[in-house]
């Protein structure tokens, strides 16, 4: 699994859920011209990830912890390891444009 960074977050109150940065992430990867395939392939992966993730969590409240106990349930519903590094790959990405924009 890759390094994980967590997103810095300017207050907690201010600090979006999960699913809505990641709302924001879908359309500013669209502007940035990104094929509708990896667009696509975003959407499913959050769709699986949501499986496994309470994706309504706030960024500010987002750890290596949780991000390690979605990867463990991941492991235990029998998903493949080449799809959890595909998840979390996603969710990487995800995070480090987090950094560049939060």
């Amino acid at each position: 699994m890759s390094r994980i960074t967590m997103p810095t977050a300017k207050g907690k109150a201010n600090s979006p859920s999960f699913s809505t940065a990641f709302k924001e992430f879908i359309t500013d990867s669209a502007a940035r011209g990104l094929s509708s395939k990896t667009l696509r392939t975003y959407k499913n992966h959050f769709h699986c990830i949501s499986l496994h993730f309470d994706t309504e969590i706030r960024l500010s409240e987002l750890t290596r912890s949780t991000l390690n106990e979605m990867v463990v349930s991941m492991r235990e519903s029998g998903l493949a390891t080449n799809s959890i590094c595909s998840y979390t790959r996603v969710v990487t990405t995800f995070l480090n444009w987090c950094n560049r924009q939060h």
